[in-house]
Formats: C-alpha cells, structure tokens, sequence
C-alpha cells in the first residue's frame, strides 16, 4: 500500500504558482488571508477558480492554524494527502537510458529534503527514495523550499535502504555512495554510461557503515581551502550536475 502523509497545507508565492501550473489536480482549496493577499496572491486565487479549485478567504489567525508563524504571502494550498510511490512502480515507470535514482539516508532537515528535491528534479532523476524513519518526510517545510517541485518525481519512503540496494543491484543499477574518502566525482565517468543511484547520507554522520558496505564505489567532491564538507543539500547538487554533465557527454 502507498503511504500518505494527511492535512499538508503549503504556502507561499512561488510555490502556488509552481502547484498550479504543473498538479492542479493535487489542491484541494485555496485560502486567501483576508485582507493580507497581495496582488499576485489574488492572481493566483483566479487561476485556481479556473481550474474550479475552491477560493476561500480566511482570517490570519485561521490561516495560522494551519501554518503557524510562516511567511505564507497572503495564500495557503491545502494539498490531497501526498502520496509516496512504491519502488517496484517507480521503476516500473523509467524509460531512459541510464537513468538515475537518489537515496536519501536519514536526512532529517526538511529545508534539505526539499532542497535535494529540487536539485534532483531540476537535474534529471528519475526517482527518489528515502527512508520512513530518522528521516524528515515530506511536508509543508520541504514544499516551500522545493519551491513547489515535489511531487513531479515519484517518492518513495522504504525501512531499508539494503533491501533497496539489493533490488536496484538486480535491475542493473551501479551504487554509489557520497562520502569525504569516496573517488573524486569530476570526470568520473564510470557514472555516467549505467544506471546509477545516488545515496546521500546524514547531515552529520554521512552514509552508514552498513550502507557504504553494500555501495559499488563512493565518490567525494573535491575542496579547496580547508573547507572539509559541503551541506547534504549542496552536495546532492554538484553530484547530480556533474552526473548530467558527464551523461549527455557519452551520449
């Protein structure tokens, strides 16, 4: 069965517009703070009638019960449950060539949840996965610094990630953990001519032992000036554009 995550209420500008353009399918009503929205705010509300999405307009103090004390631009989405896809459907569903999936472990900041996310939409991946425990899930925090993206890749949120392993290893998957002592991933093409995932590891602690056990190789990011380590969020990005960069070269 697909999980679900209930009463997701997002919020912001940028991520309506984003919601409305690409899953108007997915909103349930459009709430306006009364006499707060500003004029794109009352743009978007238009939009969403367009698409016979309910508009209502609610006081701020309702508005903060569904969002508390966050910056929501005079516009709050109420959002059907998000739905995570199994990783039997999502591979299912892959059609390209070489395609790639990222692995979250443990990631428990939602900003960097979000932020992977997007990266990874933005950069190509034909999946994500990440884990239903020590793990932030998707809520209203990863939407707003997805920027209103997730939900354009299916997302699926597993026990294991060595079950994940093991089945991504019989479909033809290579398995590349990121880690400070991996190969250095610029030119590193041996990523870029197979399927690939991606795992990405704890803010602080980096990939499991387990984990690392059961990767083909790691790759690092190379520093300059002392600098030891980059944000998870960060990190996923480079790997990712450099992954593309590298793909569309042996293409």
């Amino acid at each position: 069965m697909k999980a679900k995550n209930s009463k997701l209420f997002v919020y912001g500008i940028n991520v309506a517009r984003e919601i409305l353009i690409h899953q108007p399918d997915q909103i349930l009503e459009v709430f306006l703070a009364h006499g707060k929205a500003g004029e794109e705010a009352n743009f978007l509300a238009a939009a969403a009638r367009k698409h016979e999405i309910v508009v209502r307009t609610l006081p701020e103090k309702k508005l903060k019960e569904y969002v508390g004390s966050a910056k929501h631009q005079g516009i709050v989405i109420k959002m059907k449950s998000f739905e995570y896809a199994t990783v039997a459907d999502m591979l299912a569903n892959i059609t390209e060539e070489n395609p790639s999936i990222l692995i979250m472990e443990q990631i428990e900041d939602p900003h960097n949840v979000g932020a992977i996310i997007r990266s990874a939409t933005a950069l190509g991946v034909s999946g994500i996965v990440m884990l239903n425990h020590h793990q932030a899930p998707v809520n209203a925090t990863s939407y707003k610094t997805s920027a209103g993206t997730i939900g354009r890749l299916p997302i699926a949120r597993v026990s294991n990630i060595a079950n994940v392993v093991k089945t991504l290893k019989k479909e033809g998957y290579w398995i590349a953990g990121l880690a400070m002592d991996g190969q250095n991933i610029e030119g590193n093409t041996q990523i870029a001519d197979s399927p690939m995932a991606f795992v990405v590891g704890n803010e602080g602690d980096g990939l499991k032992a387990s984990t690392r056990d059961h990767c083909d190789f790691l790759l690092s990011i190379s520093m300059q000036n002392e600098v030891e380590s980059l944000n998870a969020s960060v990190s996923s990005a480079i790997l990712l554009y450099e992954w593309q960069r590298l793909r569309k070269n042996v293409s």
